[in-house]
């Protein structure tokens, strides 16, 4: 890039409170103008790169650099070790992230060195990323429908990152992760049939949906986090959740989802289509088979709050909370494999559109899902859904000590 001097790298002390700030600032410079590029919220970036308070430092040691030139910042990344992650899945990865920089390879090769010298010093065989201390928020590269607005928990990033990490010799680490788009209104034959069969097996009684009791939270949180590690273990790539992730994760979206769009299947202790397991926490007598989440998509109201720094931008975002989203969306469906011919699916699915339709919701987003998952991308195309926008995790394979 024309001008530059001498990029010079630094590793930062993410405990001093204006470095902190200065890093999250940057990427606010770098995608200003940007109408695709959704703010995240300030403060809970600030708490998330906190050594002192972010819930990735509980189980995971973090470095952070940025290039700088004459004290202009020009790229960010920060690198980790997540021992949890590791010692579950038997791995040796060093995680990538917060990777945000100007169109200028040397400053890419002195971020992506640190990322691999960090990972050395570490005994670490292979960097993967982009992951922003959260597995499930803003993770990847957009690779396809790079020209919409993203969803709520889903990133847009500048285009020229793809071809960095490829030209060095990322690849993909495993399938594309899919977003997927499913009208509202209208005749859709696939839609109707589910809810046919939803009707059907409502009236069977044998499967139970219910909306979430945030009254006991706690409790629901117990029951998601054994759903998702039950309903994700088949994944080749699939590495525990670490509960406290998990809980505050689920805290967040508490904030603004509405319980009765908060699906969770049931069935009663010994029926003939349970399969009995004895780890499953009962509710009242009741197993759970399933969780299906609808939320808003508050993106749509976020990308006007510029990351929600100032406090008129707070009262930006309140005044526009009681307007209709256009969209509503679906970030994950869990269902542990033994429950995947049983109705269960149809069920979740067909209760919950119908309460989207209800609340005059015009489309609705899955995502995201893993190309490679044997279940969840053929269900959404069967009930009509097709694929507008793609993800990519990369990883690079570093040489093993002697």
């Amino acid at each position: 890039m024309a001008g530059l001097r001498k990029p010079i790298l630094r590793s930062i002390d993410m405990r001093s409170r204006a470095n902190r700030r200065r890093f999250l600032l940057f990427q606010h410079k770098l995608y200003a103008g940007d109408p695709l590029w959704v703010p995240p919220g300030f403060a809970e970036h600030m708490r998330r790169i906190d050594p002192a308070r972010g819930e990735f430092f509980t189980h995971a040691e973090v470095e952070f650099y940025w290039v700088e030139d004459g004290g202009r910042i020009l790229g960010t990344i920060c690198a980790a070790e997540d021992r949890f992650k590791n010692e579950e899945s038997g791995l040796a990865d060093c995680v990538f992230g917060f990777m945000e920089l100007i169109d200028d390879r040397q400053v890419f090769d002195l971020l992506i060195s640190a990322a691999e010298d960090f990972a050395r010093r570490k005994g670490l065989y292979r960097l993967i990323g982009p992951f922003d201390l959260d597995y499930e928020n803003s993770y990847g590269i957009a690779v396809e429908g790079t020209d919409r607005l993203p969803v709520m928990l889903c990133s847009h990033n500048k285009a020229y990152y793809r071809g960095m990490l490829e030209e060095a010799g990322f690849t993909p680490a495993r399938g594309r992760n899919l977003a997927f788009e499913l009208p509202l209104g209208g005749d859709n034959p696939e839609m109707n049939k589910l809810f046919r069969l939803g009707d059907c097996l409502a009236a069977r009684g044998e499967i139970r949906v219910r909306g979430a009791n945030f009254a006991d939270f706690d409790g629901e949180v117990e029951r998601v986090y054994y759903l998702i590690n039950k309903s994700l273990a088949h994944l080749d790539d699939f590495k525990p959740w670490n509960r406290k992730d998990l809980e505050k994760l689920l805290r967040d979206f508490k904030s603004f989802a509405d319980p009765e769009l908060i699906l969770f299947a049931e069935l009663p202790a010994g029926s003939p289509l349970s399969r009995n397991l004895d780890d499953q926490p009962l509710v009242g007598g009741w197993e759970p088979v399933g969780f299906l989440p609808g939320l808003p998509n508050m993106n749509e109201l976020l990308v006007h709050s510029g990351g929600l720094r100032f406090p008129w931008q707070w009262l930006r975002l309140l005044a526009g909370m009681s307007s209709r989203r256009e969209c509503m969306t679906i970030k994950s469906v869990l269902i542990p494999p033994e429950y995947w011919a049983k109705g269960v699916s149809v069920r979740l699915f067909s209760e919950l559109f119908r309460k989207a339709i209800d609340a005059k919701y015009r489309w609705i987003d899955l995502s995201l899902t893993n190309e490679r998952n044997p279940y969840t991308p053929d269900l959404a195309t069967r009930m009509g859904a097709r694929i507008y926008r793609a993800y990519q995790i990369y990883a690079r394979q570093l040489d093993k000590p002697e």
